[in-house]
């Protein structure tokens, strides 16, 4: 009796996730179904990146308010993926977004305000047979649970028949949601593009950072230039003793040389 409750409840609970992944396939659909009506390629995902020189007053600015407007404006869906600040020899950032196609115009357009763009790219890659591979899965699944549960239903079963069956409905549910996973990344990859904003103000730095920056790694650059001057030193003494025995030989040669 406990077997066959716990089969009951399991089997209500795959019901439930059935239902719940009907009404997202119906909503995946919908969006596929509405990115056809539009004319676009289906399963086509971008990757944009641009890269731009800034004044040095002008970078972390820039950095802040791409950031703020990623964060804030709801409409793009826009999610910081990656984000980096570098205050070495040369200040630059860089920046990892994810965005609607009209967010990554939004973006784009704000970095190129903010500086000279110094080089634009656009990578595609067709996603088509990874989601036809994914969507043509699911089909499978749902067509094999809805076997199963036709089985379950059987009036006829036996104990052992409801457990096999519902172990196999427990599996088939797994590889779904694993499925499912799958095809919600992808239709993401696809909905949304990638943006990689890099920023440096090498080429727009005032006359006097070389300058300071010079007197700033002086100590630095002497002290490795002494280390370098002692280690020189040590490799050349050997040498210069190695030739002191030399010159002292080839002189006692030569001097009896000439007494003969």
């Amino acid at each position: 009796m406990k077997s066959i409750v716990a089969l009951l409840v399991l089997s209500a609970a795959l019901v439930a996730c059935s239902s719940k992944e009907s009404t997202e396939v119906a909503r995946d659909s919908g969006v596929a179904t509405r990115q056809e009506d539009a004319g676009k390629q289906r399963y086509l995902a971008y990757e944009h990146a641009i890269a731009a020189d800034l004044d040095e007053s002008d970078l972390k600015p820039v950095y802040e308010k791409v950031i703020a407007t990623c964060n804030s404006d709801n409409q793009i869906d826009c999610t910081v993926l990656d984000a980096s600040i570098t205050s070495g020899r040369f200040l630059s950032a860089k920046l990892r977004l994810r965005a609607k196609p009209e967010g990554v115009r939004k973006l784009t357009a704000l970095v190129s305000a903010g500086g000279k763009v110094s080089s634009q790219s656009t990578h595609v890659e067709d996603l088509a047979k990874p989601v036809t591979d994914v969507k043509t899965r699911l089909a499978m699944l749902e067509n094999y649970r809805t076997k199963l549960l036709e089985l379950q239903r059987r009036p006829n079963n036996d104990i052992d028949s409801l457990i096999k069956i519902a172990e196999k409905l427990a599996a088939v549910q797994s590889d779904l949601e694993r499925a499912r996973g799958e095809s919600a990344h992808l239709l993401a990859r696809v909905n949304l593009e990638i943006l990689t904003i890099s920023l440096s103000s090498r080429a727009s730095r005032s006359f006097w950072s070389p300058i300071a920056e010079s007197l700033h790694d002086f100590p630095a650059n002497l002290s490795s230039g002494v280390s370098t001057a002692i280690v020189g030193v040590a490799y050349v003494l050997p040498w210069l003793f190695v030739l002191l025995i030399g010159f002292v030989l080839i002189r006692l040669a030569w001097r009896k040389f000439r007494r003969q």
